[in-house]
Parts: structure tokens; sequence; C-alpha cells
């Protein structure tokens, strides 16, 4: 795991307009200040951050990436969810289906996890973005 700073005072210039992904544009010099923090957790307690590792959410989030869980939001079918299967911590896909409830990777190589009565099972929270940390 890398070090990070757990705790800062700055805010990150935010350019006030758009930049293309296509064509270019011109931008101007004014910006107003970017609090990263609020606009993650849009300023309330209730989440926790983990650094991700390993390939099955590949295409969502990737190894390295730091996902954001808000520990306060109910998982609803689709979603992307932290949670724990038999103490292991993992990120997967919830689906609930009449068939049953399962953890899926958005890596085709793994197989859902059906959650079935007899596994210990908990959602720790669903995951409301990620950051991509390049270096």
């Amino acid at each position: 795991m890398r070090h990070l700073a757990t705790r800062s005072q700055r805010e990150i210039p935010f350019a006030d307009n758009m930049i293309a992904a296509g064509a270019a544009v011109e931008i101007g010099e004014t910006h107003t200040l970017l609090d990263v923090n609020a606009l993650i957790t849009r300023g309330r307690d209730g989440f926790i951050a983990f650094e991700v590792t390993g390939d099955s959410m590949v295409g969502h989030i990737h190894a390295g990436n730091i996902i954001f869980v808000d520990t306060w939001a109910e998982a609803r079918n689709g979603d992307v969810v932290a949670a724990t299967v038999a103490g292991l911590t993992c990120v997967k896909i919830f689906q609930q289906t009449h068939r049953g409830l399962y953890l899926v990777s958005a890596n085709a190589d793994y197989k859902p996890r059906e959650i079935t009565a007899q596994d210990s099972f908990t959602v720790l929270g669903v995951v409301r973005g990620h950051l991509a940390l390049y270096s």
C-alpha cells in the first residue's frame, strides 16, 4: 500500500470552463477553488476510502485506484459495492435477481459469486467514486 497523506487543507484550482476530449477549445485564465473532499462526500460523514488491488473490476475500477465508499447508502441492484464475504473484503457489482443475490465482477474472467444463507456477508457501502492516481 502506498503512503498517502491522510489530511489536507488544500483546495485545487478548478477552471471555470471545460476542456475538450475531442476538438481542442480555448481556455480562459479564471478559476474557482475546488474542495475535493466536499465533492466526494457532499460535506457529510459516513465515507471510507480503500486502495484497490486485483483486476476483477477492470473496466470500472483498476488496481491502484482509490474508491470512496458511502457506508450510509443502501445497496441497490447494479450498484458497485464494497462488501465482506467470510471475513474477506471485495469490491463488486451488487446483483439481486429472482434466483438470488450475487456479487459480480466487471471482468468476465471471474464468475459471479452467489451469496447464500450460509455465507457471512455484509455490504460495507456503495462506491460513490474513485480516483486514479498516476505516478
